[in-house]
């Protein structure tokens, strides 16, 4: 954020600019379960940050490691407001959420957990056309 040089009084914080993203795919916790080879999911976690997420383990192993790949999923800002740390995964079920894959303006994809029809946070790819 640049700052005022026009007088001696600091500028009024900004919030910073939510990204625009567009919805590519969006399935149910069955069809991404099956679509990444899901195997097991966490309880809902906090990152450092204070955001929800689910680990999501994929029945592939990573060549290095030998690990099961692992894929954070972060709830859209309507649905963490209905989780809470240490919230099994079947929370998902309990609020019909879904998985939507995201394309951001900057070519930049990401899954998130969703309600049903986005929540009115994203545009679905349907509707641009």
């Amino acid at each position: 954020m640049a700052r005022n040089t026009a007088s001696k009084t600091a500028a009024a914080p900004v919030a910073p600019q939510e990204k625009k993203a567009t919805i590519i795919a969006d399935m149910s916790m069955k069809e991404f379960a099956k679509e990444f080879n899901i195997i097991k999911a966490s309880p809902v976690r906090l990152s450092s940050n204070g955001y929800p997420f689910i680990t999501f383990l994929q029945e592939e192993k990573d060549k290095a490691t030998g690990k099961n790949i692992a894929e954070n999923v972060y709830f859209s800002k309507e649905a963490a407001k209905l989780v809470k740390e240490g919230d099994e995964p079947t929370v998902c079920k309990a609020l019909g959420l879904k998985v939507l894959e995201l394309e951001f303006e900057d070519g930049e994809t990401r899954l998130k957990l969703s309600l049903e029809g986005g929540g009115g946070e994203y545009t679905s790819i349907e509707d641009l056309f």
